[in-house]
């Protein structure tokens, strides 16, 4: 369903019209205003209003309520759907921003409007606010009763389902009298239990309503802040400061009286004298006041809550508070319930605050028209600027804005250039397509030169049609380059702001790139604008290449005629099988009274001139269109239509227990319809009975409603005389392709006879057939049903039942699957999950094949559900999951998988960045990637396992890691080291060294030079230790690391210190000797 449209339903909520400006079928509308809100703009309020329960108002001060409405859709009298506006019936519409369907009841209609001017107004409200406003909930009350329980209750007689997503555990004490609505009370637990609520709807696959949903949550909305500049952001500002409800000291009181004294020693009261001293204005000597307010909970009954409650309380109306309604920029988007960051440089000083959307104001006739109120929720002190370091980091963004918005202007300029020369290709393609057209005439005679012709001017057209797409696209993407440069300018522009004390010149040069950018918008809009043209101009060419086609169609087709020539006295021209006949009687199967071309009729052998004869025939009702409502069911496939003819071009096709609510039937070429609204605002055809056959194509639940086949008519034929005089000597001559059969009644019964079509060079119902070639023309269709099990032996065995169809372009196998479980020797099918179920389950398949690539779609045995889709073209294979995104890709950048990878190799012909992301979270990552520089494998997950191990891990010179091992096992001739002393002493000589990591200077300055940031990992410390090239020429190789070359690398520490065992020994040996000597001196 489209974004910017409303579907009309009926009392039972079925589609009988539509609303859209950019659908041909569908009403045009405007003026329409859709509001929806969770709270109220309170601007002010008395404090006696807050007498009533715990949470009436939220952290932001603005009353919980909801409310949802369409107000001053105006729309034609005239209007075929006009006559669908009536009270009872409802609009239905899409809203993108949060992903739901809404049902809104018809109401306030202009009814003098609609009978005597040229448009009429009317509004509509949510279907489940209105059901409430008229629904009273049986009696109830609870001194302490959760928001779960309280919703079910209030919602069991309204049809409306709950779904309950919140995680309060808080009870309260609640009551129904059983004579107030529902929907008051809808608002009252609202703000009771501090909870949102939206109403809304679901649809089955085929858009119908299945179910009716009231969500009472925590949060409705995203959750993720969106960043709004008061001054760069926003079309449009009002910001309100409220602050009636300013108090400094709050007396809190309880249930029956009850108060805060005993939990607060003795006071009755909460004071906040911060907040006094900056808002309460006392003249200096005379003492200090404060502003006073009450707050009752009937809720709270002791001592300690109530405080807890009160200092709550106070915090939300120590302080005055803004509400912001904004107009945001077009590409920003923002729905109910979803959170804002609102930068407020203009106060002094300036202010940051968290808000959230309370209530939106939007058009689906005016996309420009999208109003957001934002209700505070908390204040956050912004950090102060370093003004030095941050002029200079100014200067460098305004630089590139300024870079920026050139570029984009540039971009938009070759964009335009483009699109004019698309319009220039169109051009020349309709002079093409007119030149078919003409060619098409004189192809009456000379059919098959008008044909080529034509399909000729029809390949010009789509060319010049793609590249009118392709010119849209480029100018698009330029449209987008040009927003981002703007909204860097206006980023740049608002730091300057911020620094404007100091930093005048580069507001300026920021103003600057502010306008390049606009006008780089405005190129691109131009450019885009005549990309639109010339995208027209190649549709146009396109339908005239299309017309002269089917000239071209129809001259072969007269050319093509044949007729065969059958002798009878009595000849039968009707559908059904005639009654009473004479012996030698003919009957030509057809269903059109136009089908002889010549008739003489000697019945009575007589050999007279000149006769007349009056014939009685069943002709079809072609034509024939009924208003009717029901649901058909097909038994196979067939062809979705766009018009109800089996030439016409074909959406898609039936599958067997495929089912469609329908608004009307009707026939044409002896074959009877259904049609309903597509979900793109069009309507579909479908044939659901052959009236020549009898045969349905499925069931439907109002058979009765089908608009009668046939009606008789009768022919009088004048044909010349004859001078023949012998039995069964009436002759007629038939368009052989046009008849269906013919029989004759001989011994009491009909009996076919020969009959056959002439086929060599011959067109027949719009398809030839000239050996070795079949050609089924543009609207042809080769289809056929399979049901197949094969050897569970084979490779991959299947087993499945459906039908194969080529039209179209394209080939379609469709139908019921089995998959052979080899590990139980069972046929089974796959759930959602990827997983095996055997029994007596299928996966409903579809594999689609045309010139753009192969598509093969797998859903689940209930088809509810995707479980997985493949795709391939020219570009890449893709694999997707049950949500129908990609998860496995493979295209000319390489290889990718969101989910896992399992593969002995995988090749990469560049530098290969591979990034696994574990189920545990997207920070529990594992990098591998190839190159030089910073390139490295890193791990999240390794670097949070800690423990006390010294480091066992080695990196060999072929970029392995191995394990560092000590034990006897691994080891072989072991022996003493013959060099110790001397390896020792050369470790003595040893100067210890410091340096720089020239790896991490390195790429500090790169970054710089790029304005990067540097890795993370880069360091500027000093690095203490020895030099591998010291430590060479001190004779010490063996503690040393080498390349795959020889090259020297580094120092193994991990086995220099072997070499201090032998010194430390001689020197506690010599202290052990010192010792001695020293004692022995003391004896002496």
């Amino acid at each position: 369903m489209r974004d910017d449209e409303y579907i009309i339903l009926d009392n039972q909520l079925r589609r009988i019209g539509l609303l859209s400006n950019h659908v041909r079928a569908g009403t045009p509308f405007w003026g329409d205003t859709i509001d929806q809100s969770i709270a109220e703009d309170d601007s002010a309020f008395a404090w006696e209003d807050l007498k009533d329960t715990f949470n009436t108002i939220n952290l932001a001060a603005n009353k919980k309520t909801y409310d949802h409405t369409i107000t001053g859709i105006t729309v034609p009298s005239n209007a075929p759907d006009a006559q669908n506006i009536v009270p009872g019936n409802h609009l239905l519409y899409y809203d993108s921003e949060n992903q739901k369907h809404y049902v809104m009841r018809i109401m306030n209609i202009d009814q003098s409007s609609k009978e005597t001017d040229q448009s009429f107004s009317f509004d509509a409200q949510n279907l489940c606010e209105w059901k409430l406003a008229r629904t009273i909930p049986t009696a109830f009350s609870s001194n302490s009763v959760n928001a779960e329980t309280a919703f079910t209750n209030l919602l069991a007689k309204s049809g409306w389902r709950l779904e309950y997503n919140s995680k309060s555990i808080l009870t309260l004490k609640e009551e129904y009298d059983g004579s107030s609505s529902a929907q008051s009370y809808l608002q009252q637990l609202a703000a009771d239990y501090d909870l949102d609520v939206d109403c809304y709807v679901n649809l089955d696959s085929v858009g119908d309503v299945t179910d009716q949903i009231v969500e009472v949550s925590d949060h409705i909305g995203s959750t993720k802040r969106t960043r709004l500049d008061y001054r760069n952001d926003l079309v449009g500002v009002d910001r309100k400061l409220v602050d009636d409800a300013l108090v400094t000291k709050l007396y809190v009181l309880g249930n029956d009286g009850a108060t805060i004294e005993d939990a607060n020693n003795g006071v009755a009261f909460l004071t906040d004298p911060d907040a006094n001293a900056k808002y309460n204005h006392d003249i200096k000597g005379r003492g200090s006041t404060w502003l006073e307010g009450t707050i009752t909970s009937e809720t709270i009954k002791n001592s300690a809550g109530l405080l807890a409650w009160g200092k709550k309380q106070l915090k939300m109306y120590n302080h005055p508070r803004y509400n912001y309604t904004v107009q945001i920029r077009s590409d920003i988007s923002g729905g109910i319930g979803d959170d804002f960051r609102v930068v407020d440089f203009d106060l002094n000083p300036a202010m940051i605050v968290d808000a959230r959307v309370i209530k939106v104001s939007k058009s689906k006739s005016d996309p420009s028209v999208h109003e957001l109120t934002l209700g505070e929720y908390s204040t956050i002190t912004p950090k102060k600027l370093n003004v030095d370091s941050d002029l200079t980091q100014l200067k460098k963004d305004v630089a590139q804005a300024h870079s920026d918005a050139i570029s984009a202007s540039n971009t938009a300029d070759s964009a335009h250039t483009v699109a004019e020369n698309a319009t220039k290709n169109a051009t020349d393609a309709i002079k093409k397509a007119d030149s078919a057209t003409t060619t098409a005439g004189a192809a009456k005679t000379a059919a098959d030169t008008a044909q080529t012709t034509a399909s000729s001017a029809q390949t010009t057209a789509e060319a010049a049609h793609k590249a009118a797409s392709s010119a849209q696209t480029t100018a698009e993407k330029a449209q987008t380059v040009a927003g981002s440069a703007q909204t860097t300018a206006s980023n740049a522009n608002t730091t300057a702001t911020a620094a404007q004390a100091t930093a005048s010149s580069a507001q300026d040069t920021a103003n600057t790139a502010n306008t390049n950018a606009t006008a780089a918008k405005s190129t691109a809009n131009t450019a885009n604008t005549t990309a639109n043209a010339a995208k027209i101009a190649a549709n146009n060419a396109q339908s005239t290449a299309n017309t002269a086609h089917d000239e071209a169609t129809k001259a072969s087709t007269e050319v093509g005629n044949v007729s065969k020539t059958y002798f009878a006295d009595n000849v039968y021209f009707q559908p059904n099988q005639p009654t009473g006949a004479d012996d030698g009687a003919l009957w030509f199967k057809v269903t059109d009274t136009e089908q002889y071309l010549n008739y003489h009729d000697d019945s009575t052998n007589g050999g007279t001139g000149s006769t007349t004869k009056t014939v009685t025939v069943q002709v079809s009702n072609d034509g024939t269109k009924v208003a009717a409502s029901g649901r058909f069911t097909w038994s196979g496939q067939h062809p979705i239509k766009q018009s109800p003819s089996m030439t016409a071009a074909t959406r898609a096709y039936t599958y067997s227990g495929l089912s469609a609510t329908y608004n009307g039937k009707v026939i044409e070429s002896g074959i009877l319809w259904c049609y309903y609204t597509a979900y793109n605002g069009g309507i579909a055809y479908v044939p659901i009975k052959d009236l020549t056959s009898g045969t349905r194509y499925g069931t439907d639940t109002n058979a009765g409603s089908d608009p009668a086949a046939y009606h008789t008519e009768t022919k009088t034929v004048t044909v010349a005389g004859s001078t023949g005089n012998a039995v069964n000597d009436s002759q007629i001559s038939l368009k052989a392709e046009n008849v269906d059969d013919v029989q004759q009644y001989l011994s009491s019964k009909w009996s076919s006879i020969p009959f056959q079509k002439q086929l060599v060079g011959a067109n027949i119902s719009g398809a030839s057939i000239d050996a070795p070639l079949i050609s089924l023309g543009d609207g042809g269709v080769v289809w056929s049903s399979y049901s197949i099990t094969q050897d569970p032996r084979f490779y991959q065995p299947i087993a499945a039942q459906g039908t194969v169809a080529m039209a179209q372009g394209e080939l379609v196998v469709s139908g019921q699957t089995q998959y052979y479980d080899a590990s139980k020797n069972s046929w089974a099918s796959y759930n959602t999950a990827g997983s095996m179920v055997d029994g007596t389950g299928t996966n409903y398949t579809t594999t689609i094949i045309n010139a753009g690539g192969i598509k093969n779609e797998m859903q689940d045995s209930a088809r509810s559900n995707l479980v997985g889709r493949t795709y391939m073209n020219g570009l890449k294979i893709a694999l997707g999951n049950s949500n129908g995104t990609d998860v496995f890709t493979v295209d000319r950048n390489g290889l990718s998988h969101s989910v896992g990878l399992t593969a002995p190799n995988v090749y990469a012909p560049t530098r290969l960045h591979t990034k696994l992301v574990q189920p545990d979270g997207a920070t529990d990552d594992l990098h591998l990637e190839s190159g030089t520089g910073t390139s490295m494998v890193r791990s999240n997950s390794i670097y949070n396992v800690t423990n006390s191990h010294g480091p066992n891990v080695y990196v060999t010179v072929h970029g392995g890691l191995a394990r560092v091992a000590s034990a006897t096992k691994y080891k072989q001739d072991i022996h003493d080291m013959y060099d110790l002393d001397k390896l020792s002493t050369a470790l003595l000589k040893a100067k210890p060294k410091y340096w720089f990591d020239k790896p991490s200077i390195q790429d500090i300055v790169d970054s710089a030079s790029k304005n990067k940031e540097p890795n993370p990992d880069a360091t500027t410390a000093e690095q203490p230790g020895l030099i591998a090239e010291d430590l060479q020429a001190l004779g010490l190789d063996k503690f040393l690391y080498y390349g795959k070359e020889g090259e020297l690398e580094g120092v193994d520490y991990s086995k220099l210190w072997v070499l201090l065992i032998p010194v430390l020994s001689k020197l506690r040996d010599d202290v052990a000797t010192l010792k001695g000597v020293k004692t022995n001196d003391e004896t002496n």
